[in-house]
């Protein structure tokens, strides 16, 4: 059988904000690490912004989806 786990407007708008959030912090850590020459962590700041931009995306069509 298929569940379809039913989330809230409210908890969409809140897990879209986390996410943008998210991707704030992750771009700034990639920004900090390039500017002190951190290269190791720049690459790893960078794969955070590549994730933090998926689950935004993610949170997006979620919230799309909710109008239908």
């Amino acid at each position: 059988m298929h569940f379809q786990k039913i989330i809230s407007p409210a908890k969409k708008a809140a897990n879209l904000a986390d996410a943008a959030a998210a991707l704030r912090a992750a771009e700034r850590a990639y920004r900090t690490a390039l500017a002190g020459g951190d290269l190791i962590g720049a690459i790893r700041a960078k794969e955070l912004v590549n994730s933090a931009e998926v689950a935004l995306e993610v949170a997006r069509v979620a919230i799309e989806g909710a109008g239908e």
